[in-house]
C-alpha cells in the first residue's frame, strides 16, 4: 500500500500503532489533512465517496460549515434497528446535546470547523456528540448507506459506546439519584407522620410490620439522597475534568 503512495503528495497514509478505536482514528486522520474543506467518509464505502459532489453543492447554497448524512431508515436487521433507535431515544432524553437520528459518519466540513474540532481531547469520544457539541452551521442531507457486510460492532460493543455516548455527554442520570432519594425519603417522612397520627388519635400502635417498613422507606431515603448529593459534586468534577473548551470563536471582525 505504501508503495502505490509514494509518488502523489496530495495523499498521506497514516499507520496508527494499535487499534486505538473507530473514533480516535477518524480524529488522528483529521490532524493530518491541510485543506480548506474536509470531506470524511468511512473505508468500507458503505457511503458511497460520490456523495462528495452532493455535500458540495449543498454547502455552497447553504454557505455552511458542515453538510452531514444521516439515514431516514436505518440499515440492517430488526436488533441494529430497535438497538439504535432506543439509543437515540435515551442520548436525546438525557443529554443537552440532541443528535439527529441515525446520523453518519459521511460529511463535508470547513477548516474552522475540523481546527476547533481537533480541540476535544476526550478519552472516552463519542464523535456523534461532539459533531453536535461544536456547533457552527450544520445542514443535514438524507443519505442511503450500502450494506457491504456484517457490521464490525457486536451487541456488546454497542452496548459499551451507549453508555460511553450517554455518561461522556450527560449528568442527569447523578441527578436522577438525588430526586429518587429525595422523593423516597419524603415518602417515608410521610408514612411516619401517618403512623404517628394513628397513634396519638387511636391510641392503638401501629402494627410492627408497618413500623419496620416506614423505618426502611426512611433509611433507604437518606442513604439515596446522600449518594445523589455526592453525585452532583461529582457531575461538577466531571464537567471539570473534561477540559472541553467553554466557548469556540467562529470569527473575529475587525477593521
Amino acid at each position: 500500500i505504501e508503495n502505490n503512495f509514494k509518488n502523489d503528495k496530495r495523499i498521506i497514509l497514516a499507520q496508527l500503532s494499535r487499534n486505538f478505536g473507530h473514533h480516535h482514528a477518524m480524529m488522528a486522520g483529521l490532524s493530518l489533512v491541510n485543506g480548506d474543506l474536509v470531506f470524511l467518509i468511512d473505508s468500507d464505502l458503505e457511503e458511497s465517496p460520490e456523495l462528495i459532489n452532493i455535500f458540495y453543492e449543498k454547502y455552497l447554497n447553504y454557505n455552511c460549515d458542515v453538510v452531514y448524512g444521516y439515514q431516514q431508515s436505518r440499515k440492517g436487521g430488526l436488533n441494529e434497528k430497535t438497538l439504535g433507535f432506543l439509543f437515540y431515544k435515551a442520548f436525546n432524553f438525557l443529554s443537552t446535546i440532541k443528535l439527529t437520528r441515525n446520523v453518519c459518519v459521511a460529511r463535508i466540513m470547513t477548516r474552522d470547523y475540523v481546527e476547533n474540532l481537533l480541540k476535544v481531547k476526550d478519552k472516552a469520544l463519542f464523535l456523534a456528540g461532539v459533531w453536535e457539541l461544536i456547533g457552527f452551521r450544520q445542514v443535514p442531507i438524507q443519505i442511503t448507506k450500502n450494506s457491504r457486510k456484517k457490521s464490525s460492532y457486536s451487541f456488546k460493543k454497542r452496548v459499551v459506546q451507549a453508555l460511553t455516548a450517554i455518561s461522556s455527554f450527560s449528568t442527569r442520570p447523578l441527578f436522577m439519584i438525588f430526586l429518587i432519594g429525595l422523593l423516597t425519603l419524603i415518602l417515608g417522612a410521610i408514612l411516619f407522620l401517618y403512623n404517628t397520627y394513628i397513634y396519638f388519635s387511636t391510641n392503638a400502635s401501629p402494627p410492627g410490620f408497618m413500623t419496620l417498613f416506614v423505618l426502611q422507606i426512611i433509611s433507604l431515603g437518606l442513604i439515596v439522597f446522600n449518594q445523589g448529593i455526592i453525585a452532583i459534586y461529582l457531575s461538577t468534577i466531571f464537567k471539570e475534568l473534561k477540559d472541553r473548551p467553554n466557548y469556540i470563536i467562529r470569527k473575529i471582525f475587525s477593521p
